[in-house]
């Protein structure tokens, strides 16, 4: 029988030491257990004239247990195809017309009224939640469990389907995940390729990571790589470490014609620094090629579902076989659907609806570069599409301009 109980006791076991924490640690954990966990800490309300964005997408769809999520928000994505049969229009007579299509904007009616940069930082909603677990636990297996249900949980705050805002070169983002403890700072350090630099404060963890998209599109689908490093510390009294070293494929079809779906493929492995452990996630690890839909079986799993282990032989994240699981290096097994659930080795470490991730507020001293002022981002959420366009270009313009005087500046630096 499944246990749904993942609460965390107070006291260590016999024979295990307990972990001491600081004063301030201590403040954090108090605030955290007086709402369960739920990151529903009284705070201060933000003041600054911008936006509240939502970490969750709208219910706005269907989960098929054959094809993954399926969107069904059908006025937006007929939206969405007609402004993006507009691109391709324009880009074609630019090429007739013999001018670059690099000044071809993206028009604003596939935008969302966020940056990539919010996008990002919303996806740490759980991880001062979890970090609670983390920090007062001193099993490295129990601290893994709970890194990785942040993890995958994690996956859930991606699935907007309407495109972020690109950054521009030096653009930054400040703000608080759910209390002023938990500082987020996000800056946009290059532009080709666009990445970001995301630093998180609180006193119970750091994060240190970069974040990139890479996209590969084709006719009516789109596969999307996240990747750049990832790391983050516990101020627990080992200083646990967890790297990111690898995460799934997010894809996406239905983008001109049939029904939008996504889902993810492929691995996510996490590596413990500080007690050598790897955990290594395989999703839709079933998934048929057409000739296995033609000839073989039907599949038995959903699009969602994912496996895995908790080892410490890298030996072991070599083997993609069944085999694996059998394997006496095998720590722990878990498995589950990630939009829905997380089980670890019988219990429930995540289940949708029953933790609620922090919200992120904006910060009222934020930089002057901060997405917040961005001077097309107000008029998209008003819904005024035409002065949102306008001010779009504008800022796209000056970035390209901004390229072009460095890229002078470094010709003329060579010949010095």
């Amino acid at each position: 029988m499944v246990s749904k109980d993942t609460s965390t006791p107070e006291k260590a076991e016999d024979g295990e030491k307990e972990v001491q924490l600081t004063a301030e640690q201590k403040k954090i954990l108090k605030e955290l257990e007086a709402t369960g966990g739920e990151g529903k800490i009284e705070r201060e309300e933000i003041k600054l004239e911008g936006l509240k964005y939502k970490w969750f997408i709208d219910h706005k769809y269907d989960i098929d247990p054959v094809k993954g999520l399926v969107w069904k928000d059908y006025d937006q994505i007929s939206k969405q195809r007609k402004a993006a049969f507009q691109l391709v229009k324009d880009i074609g007579a630019n090429i007739l017309k013999g001018r670059s299509i690099m000044n071809v904007s993206m028009p604003i009616t596939l935008m969302e009224p966020q940056t990539m940069l919010h996008r990002v930082a919303c996806t740490y909603g759980y991880l001062p939640i979890y970090a609670e677990k983390i920090v007062k636990e001193s099993d490295p297996i129990e601290k893994m469990k709970n890194y990785l249900a942040y993890s995958i949980a994690a996956l859930y705050g991606n699935l907007q389907q309407m495109k972020p805002l690109n950054p521009v070169w030096g653009e930054t983002y400040q703000g608080y995940l759910g209390n002023s403890c938990n500082k987020i700072y996000c800056e946009q350090i290059s532009h080709h390729p666009p990445m970001t630099q995301i630093t998180i404060e609180s006193p119970l963890f750091t994060v240190n990571a970069t974040h990139h998209i890479e996209a590969a599109t084709y006719p009516s689908s789109i596969r999307i790589y996240s990747k750049g490093k990832h790391v983050v510390t516990f101020n627990d009294e080992q200083k646990t470490t967890y790297v990111l070293k690898e995460r799934p494929e997010g894809q996406i079809s239905g983008v001109i014609v049939g029904q939008r779906i996504m889902y993810y493929t492929g691995f996510m492995v996490i590596k413990d620094k500080t007690n050598k452990l790897y955990a290594q996630v395989r999703f839709n690890p079933e998934k048929q090629g057409m000739l296995e839909k033609i000839f073989g079986k039907t599949k038995a799993t959903r699009s969602d579902f994912f496996k895995g282990l908790i080892t410490k032989s890298k030996d072991l994240l070599k083997d993609t076989s069944r085999k694996a699981f059998y394997s006496k290096e095998m720590l722990s097994y878990f498995e589950g659907e990630w939009l829905e659930h997380i089980i670890i080795d019988g219990d429930y470490y995540w289940e949708l609806g029953k933790k609620t991730p922090m919200e992120i507020f904006p910060d009222p001293g934020a930089l002057p570069s901060d997405s917040a002022f961005r001077a097309d981002i107000q008029p998209l959420a008003k819904g005024d599409m035409e002065t949102a366009q306008k001010e779009k270009e504008n800022l796209e313009n000056l970035q390209r301009n901004d390229r072009k005087l460095r890229a002078e500046f470094k010709k003329a630096a060579k010949k010095k």
